[in-house]
């Protein structure tokens, strides 16, 4: 059950398969989940399978206290836990399912020192994390020298190797996956391969979260059943044959929590231990999952999803609303070139080189191709969108009146000096660029310099200079700076 704002109230398993050492479920009548929020969306009360919790937050929107009910004690005795936080909003006390962590963080706002949890000597595990917030260490220092070491090899910020390796070198072992090619962004492992001999592959429910693992010859191996919040709850197998699982996430077995990649989640609290890296989203908890609505909603880098999906729907709003892009719009679909808006979490390192979105054509000619938004460039005004829907709808313009998906180093030269030209960027009052302002003349030439270097048939040109005298061969003797007649 869902209220005003979206957020889920209530959750009862109605239909599907029982698993086996599942929690009992309550009467019918009773739901098996139940959350209360304030009007900021942190937590009040929660009913967890018969566990009910209390939450206290301050003004920072960090609980200050959780009270659990002991089971079986007598009514009202509560088992009272106290969350601490670090000045940067961190959550430096955590409790999980595996037990209570002191947890440090570096100056980026990563952990990487986790100290307790429930063995019966002391744990640390330590993380290391590259220059792109990813993590590529994870090390388990107990008592005992069998411990497992792991490292990470990513495309992007996709995990496609997994390397285990004990300390004393007596056994090691990987695991590779393989994800799905036709969701590139908001994607999931379909198949999985440890040490090139067992291969599983990966069944989902409706909100991608791994819900059965099976060999080639479809024996199920595992079945796994979650809360609404990412909660393990029940599992056929103690030992699990993916690390992957909620949100088709990786989950720390010996944490209790989920990585995602810029931030780490507590399926218990339903939350992040960290305020959104976005501190400008317009999310005004920073802590809180998916605004709380984890039926509909998917967040696959740990950003600010209310931030993203707002500036998403503004992007959506600038193809109606801008004259020339719907003189564009009727030209395409007059001679039937057609393309999709995607919103996506573009490569931080081009966000904050400031590109907004790019074209992406299809692989032959007479497919679709993606004009692709970025949801996570931070807050940006309808009109900044505006421009680059201009921009972008301009690119598709144009590789259909060149009726190819593959343009020359020269074709994406006149294509980039258009875009710049008549989207406003280089005007400061965002109207369309005179041609004789010198000053927006060297701002064009900049811009399409900087884009031709990574996109198209200049990709592999290696030559500055020659690059620098296409462009302006465009500009001046073309004249690509030209609004194209759309008669």
């Amino acid at each position: 059950m869902l209220q005003v704002r979206n957020e889920l109230t209530s959750a009862t398993k109605l239909v599907g398969r029982v698993v086996p050492n599942a929690p009992q479920s309550p009467a019918a009548d009773t739901p098996e989940y139940a959350y209360q929020y304030d009007d900021i969306g942190n937590r009040i009360t929660s009913t967890d399978l018969g566990t009910n919790r209390t939450y206290t937050a301050n003004s920072l929107n960090q609980y200050t206290l959780v009270g659990r009910a002991v089971p079986g004690a007598p009514q009202g005795e509560v088992e009272e836990f106290v969350p601490q936080f670090d000045d940067d909003g961190n959550q430096t006390l955590i409790q999980t399912s595996t037990g209570i962590w002191q947890v440090q963080y570096n100056g980026e706002n990563r952990p990487v020192l986790w100290t307790g949890g429930t063995q019966s000597a002391a744990t640390n595990i330590v993380m290391s994390f590259d220059r792109m917030g990813r993590r590529v260490r994870y090390l388990d220092v107990y008592t005992s020298i069998t411990n497992c070491n792991l490292s990470f090899t990513y495309d992007k910020y996709i995990c496609i190797l997994r390397f285990c390796y004990i300390r004393d070198n007596s056994c090691s072992n990987y695991l590779a996956l393989a994800w799905d090619p036709t969701e590139p962004f908001i994607t999931q492992p379909i198949v999985s391969e440890l040490d090139n001999s067992i291969h599983r592959f990966c069944l989902f429910d409706g909100n991608k979260n791994i819900s059965t693992i099976a060999d080639e010859s479809a024996i199920v191996f595992e079945n796994v059943r979650y809360s609404p919040f990412g909660k393990v709850v029940a599992n056929d197998e103690e030992s699990r044959t993916t690390p992957f699982g909620f949100s088709s996430e990786y989950l720390d077995t010996g944490l209790g929590i989920v990585y995602y990649n810029f931030r780490h989640y507590i399926p218990e609290l339903g939350r992040w231990m960290q305020r959104d890296p976005m501190h400008f989203g317009s999310l005004a908890n920073k802590y809180s999952f998916v605004g709380n609505m984890v039926l509909s909603v998917v967040d696959e880098l740990g950003l600010d999803i209310d931030a993203q999906r707002k500036m998403c729907d503004a992007a959506r709003s600038a193809i109606p609303n801008d004259v020339y892009i719907k003189k564009m719009l009727k030209y395409l679909k007059k001679h039937d070139c057609k393309f999709s808006v995607k919103c996506v979490c573009c490569n931080p390192d081009d966000v904050k080189k400031g590109n907004l979105g790019s074209y992406s054509p299809a692989d032959s000619w007479g497919q679709k191709g993606d004009v692709r938004i970025c949801i996570n460039a931070g807050e940006r005004n309808e009109s900044e969108y505006s421009l680059t829907m201009v921009h972008e709808v301009i690119h598709v313009l144009d590789y259909c009146r060149l009726r190819t998906n593959k343009p020359t180093c020269n074709q994406t030269a006149c294509t980039e000096i258009r875009a710049y030209s008549n989207d406003g960027g280089c005007n400061p009052n965002g109207s369309n660029w005179i041609p004789a302002d010198k000053s927006k003349y060297d701002c064009v030439r900049r811009q399409a310099f900087k884009s031709c270097k990574n996109m198209g048939g200049c990709l592999n040109l290696n030559d500055d200079e020659k690059l620098r005298d296409i462009i302006r061969y465009e500009y001046e003797i073309r004249k690509c700076f030209e609004r194209v007649d759309l008669r």
